[in-house]
């Protein structure tokens, strides 16, 4: 990634995240996970209807 136009300080929080997630955005992401991965096989590959 070219970094010439970033500020210094763009420059070193670049990957991190900006502060620990709430309870809520947990909760919210865990239900992500769990909807995403429920519809696959044993082998990791989708299943169909």
């Amino acid at each position: 990634m070219a970094i010439e136009y970033l500020s210094d300080e763009q420059v070193a929080r670049y990957g991190q995240f900006a502060g620990e997630p709430s309870p809520q955005e947990l909760e919210s992401f865990s239900g992500w996970m769990l909807r995403r991965w429920s519809g696959r096989g044993s082998s990791g590959a989708r299943t169909t209807g």
